[in-house]
């Protein structure tokens, strides 16, 4: 809609004339997303119902989370030169996906016996 137009026309196409690639990054990364989120899904399952794998799953999803995350970072990187000042926001979102990796391991081997399913 109208939050897309600018003075100078479509600011999504005038961001992606500018960066060639972007949208490639752009457009893979919503894909990606958009599959990590039924996985999650199935994780919630896997997890409400107590099952053996379920802690494994959801370390397996974060894992997958941070490399839907990487792949951004680098790509956006690459594409735009390191000249866009929101990096500082993507490295902090890869971190936090570091360490949820870490810290639900931990919890999870702490309660590995009542995942018996």
């Amino acid at each position: 809609g109208m939050a897309y137009e600018t003075t100078y026309g479509n600011a999504k196409e005038l961001v992606y004339a500018f960066y060639e690639g972007l949208e490639f990054i752009d457009t893979t990364t919503a894909i990606l997303s958009f599959a990590l989120s039924f996985f999650g899904i199935y994780v919630r399952f896997r997890l409400s119902q107590y099952r053996v794998n379920g802690p494994k799953m959801l370390i397996n999803l974060f894992t997958a989370s941070l490399a839907v995350g990487l792949f951004y970072v680098i790509g956006f990187f690459i594409v735009t030169e390191g000249e866009v000042d929101s990096f500082a926001s993507m490295g902090a979102s890869v971190a936090i996906n570091i360490a949820m990796i870490g810290l639900n391991k931990k919890y999870f081997d702490n309660r590995k016996h009542l995942f018996v399913n």
